[in-house]
């Protein structure tokens, strides 16, 4: 039997459409037949079928042959005559002109009827009431993206299926009813075609003169995060020189993603149709070569629909260009995550079936309707949803600084007992004295804050080694502060985006009396300039948090009140911390031990830090044993959640960034690197968050739950696993390369990234082989060639390991890029290669004649009108400087030694330029310790 009623267009079947083909039970149906022919216009994949079905045979007029598919062959009417001869249960089936056998599916089996399937349910009726909240619910969040597919109204301009049968008609002349390809390799082909024709068919993306439609001044103005405009159209530009400020739009073909420019983004994925832009394309962004805008944006695209709802708009269900862009977006199966909603008219059945296995929320409206009737600007989700994204971009603009810690008391989550697992504390865990006990330190620190005799507020400094309590300590006495003394306190950690300058000034803008810095050495040599200013000669107390291994970077005598958690953990305050610990039901660790032996147990701990000590109260193991232990762990659940969570970590680590946050689209964008990211790369980061590895903090940014437990990652997992290392830091230093490479402003913090990831003592540093180092430069040289600063660490690197020739093509290739040959850096670098080369070989005269020179360069830089911003100049003369002068004393003879030996001490002791600059103090005070051996191996007076 034959149905006249399959659609023609059938590129993948469902049950349902076979259903509503026959009008009844396919399956059922077939039951009475000896053989069933399918006949549709394309072939494609058809649902599983039981054995109880009659053979299949089908038969498409064009597409591919496998699955036992015949497809007619030729262009034009077409007949064929097929014979079929049934006997047993057996049917076979002849090309008669052909003489040649057809496949059928498997023949009916043998066994006993099979009871029939129940009939399908009836598609659920459509409750518009509630998709339509759904939607209103989460255009109120401000996270919501656009993606506009056709349209929002009829053409003109023409729609993206529109241009792919105008380029089909004018590449092949003779059109199918439907297109069997995809845009993008029509698009390949019409490349060949004369360059009017398609100027000529490309003219009609363009709206024709006059006013835009409002419909898109409504989309324009409505709460998105983003919109991404795929229809190659020039409807949102034209409508932009009439929208309110606050609307940018991004050439996806020639600007790299980066920082949102205004509250809206518009990026255009196929280009702009303007003139002077680049050309449009309607490629396969997969073909494009890394680093390439459209294709970083593709991968943009589909990391930001991972995380956020998002609403497609098209004028059909069907629409060719619609399963593209669900395609792009990894939308077009079901796999869970944020909702998604489709705005286009009801459609056929075969599209509703279609769309339900998606799991897109279909709102079954033309989208100018949906835009003038649910785009009202009075709604409360609309405002609510404005709001919100204003505020996400001004913090976005500006940055995050100084919090006060009334505000942050206010809005603080609820405390919770894992933060005596490990977590670092929040304030809702400071609020909730249970969970976190003051202890000795509270005390002590709090006395330190009292002023002097003359009324001057003091600066303290609590230094300790990592986990010894520092962040609650300071979290504990702020909070005091200003629920006892009513005092106006400020706070600044490892979240600042802003700059040292720019903090200070919000501080005295806002009035505050006291201000706490966790971690002061995230502004590393300008940390002791920064108190100063924050305390304003007296003026306002400053308590700062700093690392014991980063305390050398205060310069001596700074004028501080110093309190030092390194030392024994009293009784008392054991006795706090076990209280604590079982109030919470969390001493499982020490189970069945005295209150003695607990006591001891945890002392012996506690020599470690609070931190360790919690830990081995708590799990029973060693904090070193429990790091690699959940790492280990992760491995069950893929390699994903491994990588997902050693980037973190790296991110936070002492050893790389010291504290940094990292943003959760950034994050599944490295993860994934160099593919698009994918469900599988959302559920890593996602498991990660439920089991409390990994910590949301605001403007969707990601941390360690414990900036120790990173270390420990770092230092005892990563550094033992160089495999697991390499393959981290290869997508992190290649993601970073392609997202920076174009970026001018050096303290943008995506360029502040890269430069920290090539950092020669940052790799060197993690890498136990140098070369698993080389081959992660090596990962991002395609992208990184033209930039000086790659060339200057990779020369760094080769310093470092004594390969000088290498060094030197390193350098002279940075020369050779943009900006290259008056680079102070790589100036600075050259010279110390110089310097270091000869000191390795003192008798080679040219060599020796180059070390000179290089000592010559390094004065001019130190001594010069930009001194200021050279201090690893300074750092290259004081040091490399002095020990080439001790290695190559009797080369240089008396008075060329003396004479370089007087400029250096000379430069050395002229060092105003550099004040605050502790890496600077630290090379004078070298050098000031090696000035008898320099003196001592003056050479005698030779002729």
């Amino acid at each position: 039997m034959v149905t006249e009623e399959v659609e023609l267009d059938t590129g993948q079947c469902f049950s349902e459409q076979l259903d509503h083909a026959v009008g009844s039970d396919f399956v059922g149906w077939t039951r009475d037949n000896d053989l069933t022919l399918l006949a549709t216009g394309r072939s494609g994949t058809l649902p599983d079928l039981p054995p109880e079905s009659a053979p299949l045979v089908r038969v498409a007029g064009i597409g591919s042959r496998a699955d036992r598919w015949e497809v007619v062959s030729g262009t034009g009417p077409h007949h064929q005559l097929l014979m079929a001869k049934i006997s047993a249960g057996r049917a076979e089936v002849t090309d008669v002109s052909e003489r040649r056998r057809i496949g059928t599916s498997l023949p009916r089996a043998a066994s006993a009827v099979q009871p029939a399937r129940p009939a399908p349910e009836p598609e659920e009726p459509y409750d518009s009431t509630a998709v339509l909240d759904a939607f209103q619910q989460n255009l109120s969040t401000g996270r919501m993206v656009l993606v506009l597919v056709s349209g929002p109204e009829p053409s003109p301009p023409i729609t993206l299926d529109e241009l792919h049968r105008q380029l089909a008609k004018a590449l092949y002349r003779e059109l199918p009813i439907v297109l069997p390809y995809p845009l993008r390799e029509t698009w390949a082909a019409a490349q060949s075609l004369p360059e009017e024709v398609r100027a000529g068919i490309l003219d009609e993306l363009r709206a024709p003169a006059g006013e835009v439609p409002a419909t898109v001044h409504r989309l324009l103005r409505a709460p998105w995060h983003r919109v991404y405009d795929f229809t190659g159209t020039d409807l949102f530009s034209r409508a932009r020189s009439k929208s309110p400020a606050g609307v940018s739009l991004v050439n996806a073909c020639e600007e790299n993603p980066g920082d949102k420019r205004e509250a809206l983004e518009v990026v255009m994925m196929h280009g702009l149709p303007l003139e002077g832009s680049a050309p449009p394309d309607f490629g396969d962004t997969d073909e494009l070569p890394r680093g390439h805008p459209r294709r970083s944006w593709a991968n943009r695209f589909r990391a930001e629909l991972l995380e956020r709802p998002a609403i497609f708009l098209s004028l059909t269900a069907d629409s060719p260009a619609l399963w593209d862009a669900l395609r792009a977006a990894d939308r077009h199966v079901d796999r869970g995550g944020y909702p998604t909603f489709l705005v286009a008219p009801e459609g056929t059945v075969t599209d509703r079936a279609r769309l339900r296995a998606t799991g897109l929320q279909h709102i079954r409206m033309d989208p100018s309707d949906f835009a003038a009737t649910h785009l009202a600007p009075g709604s409360l989700s609309y405002q609510q949803g404005k709001q919100l994204l204003s505020q996400a971009h001004e913090s976005a603009e500006h940055g995050v600084g100084v919090e006060r810690v009334d505000q942050l008391l206010t809005y603080a989550r609820e405390g919770d007992s894992t933060f005596l697992r490990g977590r670092d504390p929040n304030w809702g865990d400071i609020k909730a004295k249970q969970l976190a006990p003051r202890l000795s330190l509270f005390d002590e620190v709090l006395e330190r804050t009292a002023p002097s005799a003359d009324g001057r507020l003091p600066i303290v400094l609590v230094k300790g080694s990592a986990g010894t309590g520092k962040t609650t300590t300071l979290m504990q006495v702020a909070h005091h502060l200003h629920q006892k003394k009513a005092w106006h306190v400020g706070w600044v950690d490892r979240g600042v985006q802003i700059s040292s300058s720019a903090v200070a000034n919000q501080v005295r803008q806002q009035g505050l009396g006291a201000v706490f810095v966790d971690d002061i050495d995230l502004f590393k040599s300008s940390a002791s300039d920064f108190m100063r200013r924050l305390n304003d000669n007296g003026q306002r107390l400053v308590v700062a948090a700093i690392r014991t291994s980063r305390y050398n970077e205060i310069p001596a005598g700074f004028p501080a009140e110093i309190v030092n958690l390194n030392r024994e953990v009293t009784d008392d305050d054991l006795k706090k911390l076990i209280k604590a610990l079982d109030k919470n039901t969390l001493i499982a660790g020490l189970k069945g031990l005295s209150r003695a032996a607990r006591l001891d147990e945890l002392k012996q701990m506690s020599g470690k830090g609070l931190l360790a000590a919690m830990i081995k109260a708590v799990t029973g193991t060693t904090l070193r044993e429990k790091v690699i232990s959940e790492y280990d762990d992760l491995a069950k659940h893929g390699e994903e959640f491994q990588w997902a969570y050693a980037v973190v970590c790296i991110f936070n680590s002492e050893k790389v960034f010291r504290s940094k946050d990292i943003s959760s689209t950034s994050l599944l964008e490295i993860l994934s690197y160099p593919d698009a990211p994918t469900h599988t790369d959302r559920l890593a980061v996602d498991g990660l968050k439920e089991m409390g590895l990994l910590i949301s903090t605001t403007g969707q940014m990601l941390r360690s739950r414990q900036r120790t437990l990173a270390d420990e990652v770092v230092t005892s997992v990563l550094a033992h696993r160089p495999t697991d290392l390499e393959i981290v830091m290869l997508k992190l230093l290649s993601a970073y390369a392609e997202k920076a490479r174009f970026i001018k402003d050096g303290e943008h913090p995506d360029r502040r990234t890269m430069i920290r990831l090539l950092n020669h003592g940052v790799l060197g540093g993690l890498f136990g082989d140098p070369a698993a180092a080389r081959r992660t430069y090596q990962a991002a040289h395609d992208l990184l060639q033209d930039d000086r600063h790659y060339w200057l660490q990779r020369a760094e690197f080769e310093i470092d390991h004594g390969d000088f020739p290498t060094a030197l093509s390193y350098v002279q290739a940075g020369q050779g890029c943009e900006g290259g040959q008056n680079d102070r850096y790589l100036r600075t670098c050259s010279a110390r290669l110089r310097l270091k080369w000869s000191a390795a070989d003192p008798t080679d005269g040219s060599l020796l004649e180059e070390a000179c020179k290089a000592v010559d360069v390094l004065h001019s830089l130190v001594r010069g009108p930009l001194a200021k911003d050279t201090p690893h100049a300074f750092v290259a003369l004081a040091s490399d400087g002095a020990r080439w002068l001790l290695k190559c004393s009797r080369s240089l003879g008396y008075q060329r030694y003396t004479d370089f030996l007087d400029l250096i001490r000379d430069d050395v002791s002229h060092r105003e330029a550099y004040r605050g600059r502790n890496d600077v103090e630290a090379a004078a005070k070298r050098f000031a310790g090696q000035l008898v051996a320099l003196e001592e191996h003056m050479p005698g007076l030779r002729s």
